[in-house]
This record gives structure tokens, C-alpha cells and sequence, in this order.
């Protein structure tokens, strides 16, 4: 009685490497623990599950390229981590490589055999979905324009629905609205504005001219050469804050005016939010060239941007009507989704952040030195312990954050 096997059998190889195979051996073990008592025969067997498969391979290398085949399959096996090992029977399995011993005879001068053993591992599974950086920026920034493309298409309708209702008095007190919001986003962004009528006459232009200003309060998004990094991103967040901030109204001011006041604030908050939106996006782009900020800083700042995004989401929620509010809360959705994901591109891309003890007593250069062999990484210590009360002495052994590498 023959087996089916070696009709069907596939050509051996290692990380793309052919080789030929005399044989092939396989050890299944099962993780146990005994539990033994004191005065009481036997043991309990505890059965903690399949250990990893041991797979035994009899390798044969032979011909005239025998010694160059032979340096190719030794690299492949000498290469870190696990690969993909084509098994004779078994087909694509994914092993590291445990050892191997080559064995040279005399009296077979044209060929060499290895016995190679491999164990089975499985793959592993990503904490994060690594992807291309730019990707995850793209992403982002076409979010936001579909937010701000939303948001212009519901405060449209909104103001063409008013004008078509309202009587001139009414008309009038919503220009006056208007023209203080606006005056009051000008005098921080020193742009020039529209005049109210103009927005009345094309309300598509409110948004624009919104973003326009609030956009030259932050100086990296206007000026070139500027660079983005979490201090430039606070002074936004305050600028940005105090330009949407809501009016004060009288006491007793009526409905009419509540509304309007609260549908423009609405809109510069919303404007405020997608604008800081993109100025983390340029932090993170400028972290991912050259690292600055520790994961914590990365974080919370994406935290802020999320946050203000939820409230506005709400508010959208509440103010308009589902078939205006849904395009512009889930475009809102999709850029927190997007500057998350850039965020987590960013935190781990660079080495993992640890906590070490200083190999030495001395100064954050003699420090950087004795870890990396690089004293100019003193400063990227000095940004990831902030909290340091005396920075040029610190003593062996004091725990300081640091990357590993």
C-alpha cells in the first residue's frame, strides 16, 4: 500500500530559496504541568495546550553550484525573525529557524546536506495598521474638506430658509450679527472682511471667509519655512478659542437674536475646530521628519482636537435637521477617525519610549552619550523628562524616560 504524498508533494524551499529534500520529521508536543502532593502517589497533569510544532528537515544541495546555492540558503537562514518555509507535504508554513548543521562528505564531493530545524510560529497580529504617513495626512485633509463642504451646504440653506421668511427689521438684525461674529474673528486675524450683505447675498462665502481668517491665526499654515510643533499648536488652540468664542448678549435679548447668535458662533466653532484639525496635521507631518515630542505630548494633543470635534458634532446633532446634520457629522467622524490614525502613525514610528536608569552620573549629554553613543540627542532627553529639577546633574541610576534605540 503506497501513500497519495509523493504524487502531490511540492519543491522545498526557505525565503524563496530552492532546495532539495531527503527527508522530513515532525515533533507535536502538548504544555503540561504535574501537580504533586506531598504523601499521595501519581500526579495531576495539567494540560495547558499544542506547543509549537517542531519540523526536522534533511536538506540536500548538489551540482556544479552546489557552494553558491549553499552561501544563498546559509544567508536565508541566518536571516532575524520568521519566514516562509514551503514544506514538501505540508505546503506554505510560517517558522523561525531553531538551527542547522551542515554536513560535508568526502566521498561526495559535489553536494552538501543540512539538517535544518524549524519551528512553527504564527503570524503576527499588528497592534496598529501601519500604512504610508501621507496616506493617513491625504485622508485627513480630504475630511475636512468635506466637512467644511457640508457645513457650507447647512448654513446656506439655513440663511436662504431665514431670508425667505423674515421681514426687513428681522433682515437687519441678522446682518448686525453677523458683521459683529465676523468683526470679532477680524480683529484677531487683522483680515479684512466681507460686509454682512454680502454674506446675505452669497451665504456660501460666511464659511470661506471664516476659514480664511482663522486659518492666518495660525502662523504655520500661512507662512513658509514657519515650523509646526506642539508650542505653535497651544498658541493656535488659545488664538483659535478666543476668534469662535460665543458673544456676550444682553439680558433679556430677543429669541430672534439667541438663534442667530448661536448658529454664526456654531459655524466659527466649527471653523475653529476643522482649522485646528489641520494645524495638529502639520505638527504630526513635521513630528513624523523629525521627532520632538513624546507620545503623551502626540496624544493629548490629538485628544484636543477630537474633543472639540465631539462638541460640535453634538451641536449639529441639535441645531439642524437630520438630512443637513448627517453629511456634516459623519465627515466630522471621519476626520477624528483620520487625525487619530496619523496620530498613532506618528507614535509608532519611532523607537519605543521606556523608562531607563542613567548609566551615568553627569550632565543629559554625558547621559545621551552612554545610551546611544550620540551626545546631540541630549536635547530629545531634556523634551521627554520636562519634570527634571536639575537637568546638569543627575545622578547614576535616576529613572529618565528615553527611546530604546
Amino acid at each position: 500500500m503506497h501513500m497519495s504524498w509523493p504524487s502531490n508533494y511540492l519543491a522545498a524551499s526557505f525565503r524563496d530559496i530552492p532546495f532539495d529534500c531527503l527527508s522530513t520529521g515532525e515533533e507535536v508536543a502538548r504544555a503540561t504541568v504535574a501537580h504533586s502532593y506531598p504523601f499521595k502517589d501519581g500526579a495531576e497533569i495539567e494540560d495547558l495546550g499544542l506547543q509549537a510544532t517542531r519540523h526536522s528537515v534533511r536538506a540536500i544541495l548538489f551540482g556544479l553550484n552546489a557552494e553558491r546555492n549553499l552561501q544563498q540558503l546559509k544567508d536565508a537562514l541566518d536571516a532575524a525573525g520568521a519566514g516562509d518555509f514551503v514544506h514538501p507535504v505540508y505546503g506554505l508554513l510560517y517558522v523561525v529557524v531553531d538551527s542547522y548543521k551542515p554536513a560535508f562528505d568526502a566521498d561526495n564531493t559535489d553536494s552538501v546536506a543540512l539538517d535544518i530545524s524549524f519551528i512553527q510560529t504564527a503570524k503576527p497580529t499588528p497592534f496598529f495598521d501601519l500604512a504610508i504617513p501621507e496616506a493617513k495626512s491625504d485622508a485627513l485633509s480630504a475630511a475636512v474638506e468635506a466637512s467644511f463642504a457640508a457645513a457650507t451646504t447647512a448654513v446656506s440653506f439655513n440663511l436662504r430658509e431665514l431670508l425667505a421668511q423674515a421681514n426687513n427689521s428681522r433682515v437687519m438684525q441678522l446682518a448686525a450679527t453677523l458683521s459683529s461674529t465676523m468683526a470679532q474673528i477680524a480683529q484677531l486675524s487683522a483680515a479684512v472682511q466681507n460686509s454682512a450683505q454680502g454674506y446675505l447675498d452669497l451665504p456660501a462665502t460666511l464659511l470661506s471667509d471664516m476659514r480664511r481668517m482663522m486659518t492666518a491665526l495660525v502662523p504655520h499654515l500661512t507662512l513658509s519655512g514657519s515650523p509646526a510643533s506642539l508650542q505653535g499648536f497651544a498658541v493656535a488652540n488659545a488664538q483659535l478659542n478666543l476668534a469662535s468664542a460665543q458673544p456676550l448678549l444682553a439680558a433679556g435679548a430677543p429669541a430672534s437674536i439667541l438663534s442667530d447668535t448661536t448658529l454664526l458662533s456654531f459655524n466659527a466653532q466649527l471653523t475653529a475646530g476643522l482649522v485646528l484639525a489641520q494645524a495638529a496635521q502639520s505638527v504630526l507631518l513635521a513630528e513624523l521628519a523629525s521627532p520632538l515630542s513624546s507620545p503623551a505630548a502626540i496624544e493629548a494633543m490629538s485628544n484636543t482636537v477630537r474633543a472639540q470635534l465631539q462638541t460640535q458634532l453634538d451641536a449639529a446633532q441639535a441645531l439642524y435637521p437630520v438630512e443637513l446634520a448627517r453629511p456634516l457629522i459623519e465627515s466630522l467622524k471621519n476626520v477624528a477617525l483620520a487625525l487619530q490614525q496619523l496620530a498613532t502613525q506618528v507614535i509608532v514610528a519611532r523607537p519605543p519610549l521606556l523608562l531607563r536608569a542613567s548609566p551615568v552620573s553627569g550632565n543629559l549629554r554625558l547621559i545621551a552619550h552612554a545610551l546611544y553613543a550620540d551626545h546631540a540627542r541630549a536635547p530629545e532627553l531634556a523634551r521627554l523628562n520636562p519634570l527634571l529639577r536639575q537637568p546638569n546633574f543627575i545622578a547614576q541610576g535616576e529613572v529618565l524616560y528615553a527611546f530604546a534605540k
